[in-house]
């Protein structure tokens, strides 16, 4: 008897875990959604709130497209630094992000600096993430810092060619 109430105790847990995940996820959508609309305000302050509480709740892996948002929130106030280390953060992320990665050059040139972004992005194709995660000038979350730890061995992928047969890195 005892251990069939354990086992209904545990089930009881898992389903409420399940809910709350669920609960999290609309949560993380409405902040975004409210972020999203304080952005189009142009109360940049209050959209940067709600997407710090989004990048608080989500993997390091999602994080890319709300360090944009932070990024053109900063950017949008004329903190043209800040702006550029929430996208040097996005771009280390997602180093093979053409989209971000184009981003952070343009916001860099709009600070004089468009070369200091070149030759940045052409560090982190050498080095990789890592070592350029412990310089950023800002203190990345843990889970960031422990993401490119775990990543700093891994090959990236390899460049796509038209028309290869066999087998290749993905």
């Amino acid at each position: 008897m005892r251990r069939l109430s354990t086992l209904a105790l545990l089930l009881a847990l898992i389903q409420s875990s399940i809910l709350c995940a669920q609960n999290d996820r609309d949560q993380v959508l409405s902040w975004v959604e409210r972020g999203d609309q304080f952005l189009s305000e142009g109360l940049y302050e209050s959209a940067r709130r709600e997407y710090q509480k989004v990048l608080d709740a989500i993997s390091p892996q999602q994080r890319p497209a709300i360090l944009q948002k932070v990024a053109r929130c900063f950017f949008q106030q004329g903190k043209l630094t800040a702006a550029t280390i929430a996208l040097k953060r996005a771009v280390l992320l997602a180093p093979h992000s053409d989209v971000t990665r184009q981003i952070l050059v343009v916001t860099m040139e709009n600070a004089g600096q468009g070369q200091e972004a070149r030759d940045w992005l052409a560090r982190l194709d050498r080095e990789g993430p890592w070592d350029l995660a412990v310089e950023l000038g800002a203190d990345p979350p843990e889970d960031e810092l422990q993401f490119h730890r775990a990543n700093a061995s891994t090959q990236p992928p390899e460049p796509a060619s038209p028309h290869k047969v066999g087998a290749f890195r993905t």
